[in-house]
């Protein structure tokens, strides 16, 4: 991934979901327990590369390849949630 950046989306990164979950849906699972307890109405996307730990057709997964990192595609999803969020 190098040269590549996440920098206009950084003020929008909150927190770090905690210790690792087992089992179905992990990833899913760390993200929506963070949420639960930190901000339980938030709107949110998560930038990954494992789809396997998130459910079939997850609408809040933004998924990137592992081996490509965030390209452009991942660049232009982020910015149309980013703009149908509002002000």
């Amino acid at each position: 991934m190098e040269g590549k950046t996440t920098a206009p989306f950084d003020n929008l990164i909150v927190g770090q979901t905690g210790p690792r979950e087992m089992g179905r849906w992990s990833r899913f699972t760390e993200i929506k327990n963070y949420i639960s307890k930190n901000s339980p109405q938030t709107n949110w996307r998560a930038l990954d590369d494992s789809i396997k730990d998130f459910p079939i057709d997850c609408p809040e997964l933004i998924h990137c390849d592992p081996y490509e990192g965030i390209t452009e595609k991942e660049i232009i999803l982020l910015s149309n949630w980013i703009g149908s969020r509002g002000p």
